[in-house]
């Protein structure tokens, strides 16, 4: 078993994907859009205004009679505060310090939690804790699913007939059914982009995919954006009508889906998302690029872990004081007094 500092070293060298989460534009639009909430209150540590060291303080809830301070990174979202979704995160220029650890803990805070880290930036707050003494929970690890390929044809080929089937081999079903176009939407568009989003997920989820205050933030980072990656808002068009719609960000040689929606009953036997999303996966491998779908499943089935070929580990750590451990334990107690 290696001690800490060997470890340290290995998290230092371990390969690591620097997603866009953690861009300045993420980050300093997550900043000006939520940063703005009376709840919370910024926090940085050091004063060194470098975006990826911004914390916040919030309230969090446990109970109707029960509440912590609990604190986060910037362009992350724990309960109550709702936003998206972001993964593989880190600390700082990637390394949390104990210098950083320390500032921390002169802050008021009874939880402090590192949502969605990268694999090895949890085991990096997991080797602090135990260095400072502070107690420390950790969730149940998260699977992100991608597809990393040099060649197309290589790539299908390692799929399952059926899988191939349902994000390939059906596009001539899709093209005899009317005239197939895709068009692209520019930033300015975004509303309207998003409108056609939210009509697919309210029918499909019973509500829209993004609240106003999303909407400003995601068009906020978005141009922010331009100078550093590419947007890439999609719709696919079947006589006309969109059938379905990716909403993809380029970053760093990865092509990350972070939204998508489709019209379920377009057409019978064929999925327009899933021929849309084999359409973009095949354009990323010619592009020399690698296609990731995030964590999380679908509706009905985890469709992603059929289609990638590639997986990564994303885990939320708990930094807590006493106060906190005590409750939890308290809770366990009771839960498991009713179970009986």
């Amino acid at each position: 078993m290696p001690d800490s500092s060997a470890r340290v070293d290995e998290i230092k060298s371990s390969p690591k994907i620097d997603s866009f989460f953690r861009s300045e534009a993420w980050l300093e639009a997550w900043i000006d859009t939520y940063g703005k909430d009376p709840r919370i209150t910024l926090i940085d540590p050091f004063g060194r205004n470098n975006p990826r060291e911004i914390f916040y303080r919030i309230k969090s809830p446990v109970r109707k009679w029960l509440s912590f301070q609990a604190i986060a990174l910037a362009g992350t979202a724990i309960h109550p505060l709702s936003a998206p979704r972001s993964e593989y995160n880190y600390v700082g220029d990637f390394l949390c310090d104990e210098e950083l650890f320390s500032a921390l803990g002169n802050s008021s805070w009874s939880q402090i939690v590192f949502k969605d880290m990268a694999k090895w930036a949890a085991e990096n707050i997991e080797l602090l804790a135990a260095k400072t003494g502070w107690s420390l929970h950790s969730n149940p690890q998260e699977v992100t699913y991608y597809v990393s390929a040099a060649d197309v044809s290589v790539y299908k080929a390692s799929l399952a007939a059926s899988t191939r089937a349902r994000y390939f081999n059906r596009r001539e079903r899709l093209k005899n059914s009317g005239e197939l176009e895709f068009r692209e939407y520019d930033i300015r568009d975004a509303d309207a982009f998003f409108d056609v989003l939210d009509s697919f997920h309210c029918i499909r989820w019973g509500q829209p995919c993004y609240t106003s205050v999303s909407r400003s933030f995601l068009k906020n980072f978005m141009q922010r954006f331009v100078s550093t990656g590419a947007i890439l808002m999609q719709a696919m068009l079947l006589n006309g009508k969109p059938i379905s719609v990716l909403y993809d960000v380029l970053y760093k040689g990865r092509r990350y889906n972070l939204q998508s929606g489709f019209s379920e009953h377009a057409l019978k036997g064929i999925s327009p998302g899933a021929l849309h999303m084999g359409y973009a996966i095949e354009t990323a491998i010619e592009s020399g690029q690698e296609y990731d779908f995030l964590a999380g499943s679908g509706k009905n089935q985890n469709y992603k872990a059929g289609i990638a070929n590639r997986q990564e580990i994303i885990q939320t750590v708990t930094v807590e004081k006493s106060n906190v451990k005590i409750m939890r334990g308290l809770k366990q107690f009771v839960s498991a007094l009713n179970k009986g």
